[in-house]
């Protein structure tokens, strides 16, 4: 059913209300890392989901590739902004694919979710800022993006966790993907991420297997998801960029599927 926000901007010239009609966004997101440069396995792997991900995004889809080593899938359902935002975003900084509704006001309330955490990321100077930027958004989300300049694939849910986001291990190769769906994975051990943080994995370090890194939302006990994968590959935390949470009353409960 369609929701109906309703934003309240307050100036010296009394309350202006400026409301606007969302629907919770059901678009489908793919990101394959491949250990060896091997593109076939990639599109295999994508192949077995995409028509999930296809359906959760009828009105555009398309394929990326980053240095024959990285695919990104994105198929958009369109409902927001004056015209559609394909995905995948790529630019001399980033590449993005991103599921989900961001419910905080902007200048341009006409202006994609998409296009605007984009904006957001390029201006951050680190990781550190990432992280500070995401615990700052409002409403349900997947996403993951390329800092190319880093040579990082971040990817991460919000703090619920209402959008899915599965994280998997292809035991011949070695490689990893990230999907918004499930699908017959071939020789792959595959778990819903657990919505602790922002995750990020460098492309440098791809053979490693430690080559994933959580960033924690907060000082909560996470090591249960170091070995998640077994020793086939170890999440290493990076606890010391904790960010300070406002006190909230909402109970969170997480439930891992796997």
């Amino acid at each position: 059913m369609p929701r109906h926000d309703v934003c309240k901007q307050f100036g010296a010239g009394g309350t202006r209300i400026t409301s606007f009609s969302r629907v919770f966004t059901m678009c489908g997101i793919f990101c394959y890392l491949c250990a060896n440069n091997n593109t076939s396995d990639g599109e295999l792997a994508l192949e077995t989901c995409r028509d999930r991900l296809k359906n959760r995004g009828p009105n555009h889809d398309a394929i990326l590739w980053y240095e024959s080593r990285v695919l990104f899938y994105g198929s958009v359902l369109w409902h927001q902004g004056v015209s559609l935002c394909p995905q995948p975003i790529d630019t001399d900084e980033t590449v993005l694919i991103f599921n989900g509704d961001i419910f905080q006001t902007r200048e341009d309330m006409q202006e994609s979710d998409t296009r605007w955490l984009l904006h957001g990321i390029e201006r951050c100077a680190d990781e550190n800022a990432v992280l500070k930027l995401l615990v700052s958004w409002r409403g349900p989300f997947s996403i993951v993006f390329l800092r190319k300049r880093e040579n990082r694939i971040y990817f991460a849910r919000d703090a619920i966790g209402r959008n899915s986001l599965l994280l998997g291990l292809v035991a011949d190769s070695g490689d990893i993907f990230i999907s918004s769906v499930g699908g017959p994975f071939a020789s792959s051990v595959v778990h819903e991420l657990p919505p602790n943080g922002l995750y990020f994995i460098d492309l440098k370090r791809m053979n490693e297997p430690s080559c994933v890194t959580l960033l924690p939302w907060t000082d909560d006990d996470c090591t249960q998801i170091e070995q998640m994968f077994g020793n086939a590959l170890t999440i290493q935390l990076k606890n010391e960029l904790v960010i300070p949470q406002q006190q909230s009353t909402v109970q969170v409960n997480y439930a891992y599927v796997v």
